[in-house]
């Protein structure tokens, strides 16, 4: 069976599912509230929230322009279409590692009906892409850190490349430094890849230099234009999220036994218990065996799992869909190694057809049981809070909001779609930043801010700066608009 008709089969089966489920314009769900932001800073040419996003606000323009449905629903096609891919390059990297087309195609499948994988597939956030990207970089590094072969320079300077543009997506394919690293060190002592010591860094540093896209966007002054990255000292604040640096390694000592526990869980929730006695099979066997290639895939893993379990907010599980994306190797692994056993004990029979038919059961089981939870198809409260808001709200008046969800989908529609120019929308959380003060002018209709200490006070003082205007402020819990 070619390796061709093996991706084609995962990658085309997982996209039917996810555009049967995603959302049909901008969503909540799934932890999906950053939606309206990268959304409306790929419109105006701006600088999304920390730590910027410049890979997946430049991939966004070029998404935006496809004349396909609403706005919001081509960047969810983006996740969708960029989580299939994923699951693509994890069958492949599976076949690479086992010779078994079929064992890879259930394993691939175990990872794409994944119930977090699936849900990120199907909203619009930069998981999914940063999942095609891990995906894409393990399977052109695989030959060479599990199987010891000789790469061709060309695909360890594309694999490197991808790592540094992935950089501008997520930072966590940092936690991919010791396969990536492994690769290049392994390659620079073959023989057919002398210059590979050189030409992978360079690739790197190019792909990194997606970067310099922050600054020269900022100095436009977009309308999103978070930390005003025009100066060394903001530009670094900006890519190292100092925003939010307070939430990485800040769990409580107390609450990461509860983690684990939960991470336990999550782990039965993704693959189900079939997949979970056939990972914890492939596990052991990876373990035993003399290739000692599998532990810089343990150092990724471990990784990911101490950025995830350590990172002090309600919504970093979704750090781990890579290590859903490994988890699916070990599947693999245990598949291979219970047909092999099969094959040599039940010698009168031909088991391994029999098996593969049981194991398939593991994903076509994840598919029924979580397909009413991750369809996403008549999901609206986004859009329906924004339509309320935009409709109710009086001529210029300052729409006061206080999370992320209410204030992106509010920017969504005044940015992205061009609704109700005459309002402001200001996050109170942001308004003692002096950059914040600079993105309200680019966005136009700005209100005068008074200082933000005393907290308690400013919304009292902004009426009276802005004594013309009527204040309204969204309700966090019940999202209801209250003006005065």
């Amino acid at each position: 069976m070619k390796s061709w008709f093996v991706f084609v089969v995962v990658c085309v089966t997982a996209l039917v599912l996810y555009l049967s489920t995603a959302a049909p314009s901008l969503t909540w769900a799934h932890s999906g509230t950053d939606g309206g932001d990268l959304i409306s800073a790929a419109l105006t040419n701006g600088v999304a929230h920390p730590p910027g996003y410049p890979t997946y606000v430049t991939i966004g323009q070029l998404v935006a322009r496809i004349p396909l449905g609403d706005l919001a629903y081509r960047f969810t096609l983006l996740s969708a279409v960029s989580m299939a891919l994923a699951a693509g390059f994890t069958t492949l990297s599976i076949l690479s590692l086992s010779r078994r087309p079929l064992v890879a195609i259930l394993a691939g499948l175990f990872f794409a009906t994944a119930p977090m994988v699936w849900g990120q597939a199907t909203i619009t956030e930069v998981y999914a892409l940063n999942a095609v990207f891990v995906a894409g970089i393990a399977y052109l590094i695989t030959p060479i850190v599990f199987r010891g072969e000789p790469v061709s320079l060309f695909r360890l300077a594309l694999a490197a490349w991808l790592w540094g543009v992935a950089f501008g997506n997520s930072v966590t394919v940092a936690a991919l430094a010791p396969l990536v690293i492994i690769a290049w060190w392994r390659a620079r002592t073959t023989t057919s890849v002398r210059r590979a010591t050189w030409l992978p860094l360079i690739a790197f540093v190019i792909g990194l230099s997606v970067y310099w896209l922050i600054p020269l966007r900022a100095a436009s002054q977009p309308p999103i234009n978070w930390g005003d990255a025009t100066t060394p000292d903001r530009f670094f604040a900006l890519i190292s999220a100092e925003l939010y640096r307070g939430y990485a390694l800040s769990t409580p000592p107390q609450e990461l036994l509860a983690r684990l526990v939960a991470f336990a869980q999550l782990v039965v929730m993704q693959y189900g218990w079939l997949g979970v006695a056939l990972g914890a099979i492939g596990l052991y066997h990876a373990l035993i065996t003399l290739n000692r290639n599998w532990r810089w895939l343990a150092l990724t893993i471990v990784l990911y799992l101490l950025f995830a379990l350590s990172y002090n907010t309600p919504d970093s599980a979704v750090y781990l869909i890579p290590v859903w994306m490994f988890g699916a190797w070990a599947i693999a692994r245990g598949m291979l190694s219970i047909i092999i056993w099969a094959g040599g004990h039940l010698r009168r029979v031909q088991p391994a057809i029999l098996l593969l038919l049981i194991f398939l059961f593991g994903p076509v089981l994840n598919v029924i049981t979580q397909y009413p939870a991750m369809n996403l198809r008549d999901d609206h409260a986004a859009v329906d809070f924004a339509n309320s808001v935009l409709t109710s709200a009086p001529q210029d008046a300052l729409i006061i909001t206080g999370s992320d969800g209410h204030t992106f989908a509010l920017w969504y529609y005044r940015f992205a779609a061009g609704s109700r120019p005459d309002l402001a929308i200001v996050d109170r959380r942001a308004a003692g930043y002096a950059w914040y003060a600079a993105m309200l002018t680019a966005q136009g209709a700005a209100p005068q801010l008074p200082e933000y200490d005393p907290e308690d006070s400013w919304l009292n003082r902004l009426a009276t700066l802005n004594s013309g205007r009527r204040i309204c402020v969204v309700a966090e819990t019940t999202a209801q608009l209250t003006c005065n």
